[in-house]
């Protein structure tokens, strides 16, 4: 079943406003696209319905206004016929032009905040440089190429789920580096599904800076769920210089939503250093998931 383009955090009003697999608005010749030596105009904005935060909003925003970098592949039959990859320096950001023959295309569009290019290989495969999976909006969608001028709008969706957690008590001077392993979502993305489709290890490290030794700190990982729904299974670890483990725990069963956070929040550093408490993060139940759940460890 593919995915409808908003998440399903709210399913009932995704259904009726937007779907990343229907055809997108194909406009006729306007001012701005008259005298282009191309012939199809990309136009993109990431439609807001629920966004990360506790305020729902439903609103279009420029694509700079939340990622850093967007990659569109246009394919025909399968194949990949022509790529564009631009920065948030670019001009005209979010905003691409080609030149097409007669026919029907699909479109592939990804913006995120990773270091590097997301690699659009496929409509099946998108992946992101060192696997490392950002907040992330997509479109995919189908047009048709005539004699005039083609212009799509494609609003881009949020493709990712997010688990935030708020460590409580401060931060040893001795950690260096917060590392976060977990399996149960992906780093490769399919466009056409709307969902993650590998099985991924996922392994972010994050370094700890001067200024948060002694203070409460807040982490924020995603991952590319294999449905609307999903479950993780997340080790924290705090690493000194060396890379060795002086505090560790682990979380089973984390629900995940397409954008949504799941946030908890507990102690890391209690119990001796050097020592690993396995011990599961509580969960409390809250239904609210278009702001995901929150728990306690």
């Amino acid at each position: 079943m593919k995915r409808h383009v908003m998440g399903g955090v709210i399913a009932i009003l995704s259904l009726t406003l937007l779907s990343s697999c229907e055809a997108p608005y194909v406009g006729p010749l306007t001012e701005e696209t008259e005298g282009l030596e191309t012939n199809v105009t990309i136009q993109t904005s990431i439609y807001q319905q629920t966004p990360f935060e506790t305020t729902m909003t439903r609103a279009l925003q420029p694509v700079g206004e939340l990622c850093t970098r967007v990659g569109f592949a246009v394919f025909k039959n399968g194949e990949k016929v022509k790529s564009l990859n631009q920065t948030q320096s670019t001009d005209d950001f979010g905003k691409a032009n080609f030149q097409l023959s007669e026919g029907e295309y699909q479109i592939v569009i990804i913006a995120h905040n990773c270091d590097g290019t997301a690699t659009i290989t496929s409509e099946d495969k998108i992946t992101f440089p060192n696997n490392v999976v950002s907040d992330t909006f997509f479109y995919y969608g189908t047009f048709t190429v005539g004699d005039g001028v083609t212009v799509v709008n494609a609003q881009l969706s949020r493709a990712v789920a997010m688990v935030r957690l708020n460590v409580t008590d401060v931060m040893p001077a001795n950690v260096r580096q917060m590392q976060f392993y977990y399996t149960g979502g992906s780093s490769t993305f399919g466009a056409k599904t709307g969902y993650g489709n590998v099985n991924s290890r996922q392994t972010v490290k994050m370094d700890v800076g001067a200024d948060m030794v002694g203070k409460a700190t807040t982490w924020e990982i995603y991952t590319l769920p294999h449905a609307e729904t999903g479950e993780l299974k997340l080790t924290v670890s705090a690493l000194d210089g060396d890379g060795n483990v002086l505090y560790e725990k682990q979380l089973d069963k984390v629900p995940v939503t397409v954008n949504a956070i799941t946030t908890y929040s507990g102690q890391l550093f209690g119990g001796d250093p050097q020592s690993v408490d396995s011990k599961q993060f509580v969960l409390t139940a809250d239904g609210a998931w278009n702001v995901g759940e929150e728990g306690t460890f």
